[in-house]
């Protein structure tokens, strides 16, 4: 991971950081089942936006919107098909089963901001001077089945855009949203495939998760069948 600097973190310091952050974690209860538990599907999601420090000393930062609703809505959804779920989020964004709960009305009393003076779409990351890195992926799971998410205002650079994520990140799948339908319909691109994956409103469901967890879930048991682990 770089720094803003350019400067690297040496790999002693942020292995002593996932030390450390794993030793002051409570332990779990159950923890003698989980390890007697036999083979379970484990998926890692991390919810809410992300924060990249422009200084090392920080004084600005880049911040990013998600409230969350699409990792907290599909924790539930792998729950429901027997995963067992590592549900690392944002504190403040959505959790799972309380997504539903209203938002503070205190939010709707806020000056709306001029959007005249605001750029129309997503400042993009490769950029000018916020050319970021924004890992999500490290090296303590390579053989995981690793999938990321590519938010994007504009929908004619929306699968572009996701198939290089995918390249760039090495990700077996990418889950392209558009801003505007993210909620209705999103689009799974893959090596080969660019799959659309609709909220099924005569069913009555009322999130788009609901169907993608399903196809994940099928793409992840086919690549633990045919991989060598």
């Amino acid at each position: 991971m770089a720094l803003p600097s350019g400067l690297e973190i040496p790999k002693e310091v942020l292995d002593a950081e996932i030390k450390s952050f794993f030793d002051s974690a409570p332990p779990l209860k159950n923890s003698d089942d989980v390890r007697n538990g036999g083979a379970r599907m484990v998926v890692c999601v991390t919810s809410g936006g992300t924060t990249v420090p422009l200084e090392q000393r920080c004084v600005r930062y880049i911040d990013n919107f998600s409230s969350g609703h699409r990792g907290a809505a599909s924790t539930e959804y792998f729950l429901k098909a027997d995963y067992a779920v590592i549900f690392l989020y944002r504190r403040g964004t959505c959790q799972p089963y309380c997504r539903s709960l209203p938002n503070d009305p205190l939010l709707e009393c806020l000056e709306i901001v001029d959007e005249s003076n605001i750029q129309e779409h997503k400042i993009q990351s490769g950029s000018g001077p916020l050319d970021m890195r924004l890992v999500l992926r490290r090296d303590w799971a390579p053989m995981a089945f690793c999938i990321s998410f590519k938010l994007e205002t504009d929908s004619k650079i929306l699968l572009e855009k996701a198939d290089m994520a995918r390249r760039k990140y090495k990700m077996h799948m990418v889950v392209a949203n558009e801003l505007l339908s993210r909620k209705e319909e999103v689009v799974v691109v893959t090596s080969n495939e660019k799959i659309s994956v609709r909220r099924n409103k005569s069913l009555g469901v009322d999130d788009v998760e609901s169907a993608l967890i399903e196809l994940l879930v099928e793409r992840h048991s086919a690549y633990v069948e045919n991989s060598d682990l």
